[in-house]
């Protein structure tokens, strides 16, 4: 009896430090360092945006996480009407997304 006991408490013990440990390399690999270039996730879209918000949310947690404290930037590569109502509602409701022409990209990134 006391030999399952021990057994099963050193078993979540080790389990409990296995993922303390894949928590810790997480955060080495995915974390920032203070004071590290802020980068940009561009999503160049034409037609009518399918796809846009999904990839949109994918990249949300990349911001709210704090793992990359990114801008999303949507690309217009000739959106239609459509399109573009869907663009310019994601870039109003999703703080930190943008949508830019070709020619607003290279001013906004730099």
């Amino acid at each position: 009896m006391l030999y399952a006991f021990l057994e099963i408490s050193l078993s979540l013990l080790a389990a409990l430090g296995l993922c303390a440990l894949v928590w810790l390399c997480r955060g080495w690999l995915l974390e920032p360092e203070a004071g590290a270039a802020r980068f940009y996730a561009v999503i160049p879209v034409g037609g009518d945006g399918g796809g846009l918000e999904l990839a949109v949310k994918r990249l949300r947690w990349l911001r709210l996480g704090e793992a990359a404290p990114c801008d999303v930037i949507i690309a217009d590569r000739g959106l239609d009407s459509r399109g573009r109502a869907l663009a310019e509602a994601l870039a109003a409701r999703e703080a930190g997304v943008v949508l830019l022409g070709p020619e607003e990209l290279t001013r906004y990134c730099v």
